[in-house]
């Protein structure tokens, strides 16, 4: 008899650093207290302790989220922006060839379009960034060769800068409207054969 009850004290001893010290320190953080005890316990009420302990730790594991892994649902996502820029008349001139310019916007005048090619071969500035001026009169400024001594003071009167490839485009524009191709008729030689033609395109519209 007295090796079985050697046998229960052991199992007691051990359920005591096994079972009773977990549950002792878990006592201790739910009381604040240093201080837990318990009384002389038999194999019995060891066995009830260690589930008891078995399911406080999982009780207290699942209170600090050791076996609660964060489940993402929603994968976070930059909220996506239209942004429409508007582009103004200066970039739009840049993006476009000078004469893909002067071909759009005379695009209803196409007379025009053979004047530009005629009297500046579409240049507009030079490749050292210098507006283009005319080979036999300096004044001749431009894609479509506004000449400066008859044509700026009323260009600026009008708020149309010449300088640039819009406001000598629409002062072009302008004197054709008033005089038709008579402004550049110095040139008439190049593109005076395609009168005609522009006239038919015209009468077509």
């Amino acid at each position: 008899m007295a090796g079985k009850y050697d046998t229960i004290n052991t199992e007691i001893s051990k359920a005591d650093f096994f079972v009773l010290e977990p549950i002792k320190q878990i006592f201790s953080r739910l009381t604040g207290s240093d201080t837990v005890s318990f009384p002389e316990l038999s194999l019995n009420q060891v066995v009830i302790l260690n589930f008891t302990a078995i399911s406080l730790f999982m009780v207290m594991s699942s209170v600090a989220g050791i076996q609660s892994p964060v489940t993402v649902t929603e994968t976070p996502t930059l909220e996506q922006q239209n942004v429409v820029k508007e582009i103004s008349k200066n970039e739009v001139e840049k993006m476009m060839s000078t004469e893909q310019y002067v071909r759009q916007y005379f695009s209803d005048i196409p007379i025009m379009v053979q004047i530009a090619k005629c009297e500046s071969h579409y240049r507009q500035l030079d490749d050292n960034g210098d507006i283009h001026r005319g080979v036999e009169n300096n004044q001749d400024v431009g894609v479509m060769q506004i000449n400066e001594h008859y044509h700026l003071d009323t260009a600026q009167k009008e708020k149309f800068d010449i300088y640039t490839l819009e406001g000598n485009t629409q002062y072009a524009r302008e004197l054709y409207e008033k005089f038709g191709t008579q402004p550049w008729s110095s040139s008439k030689a190049c593109w005076g054969k395609y009168v005609n033609k522009d006239v038919a395109v015209n009468t077509a519209k």
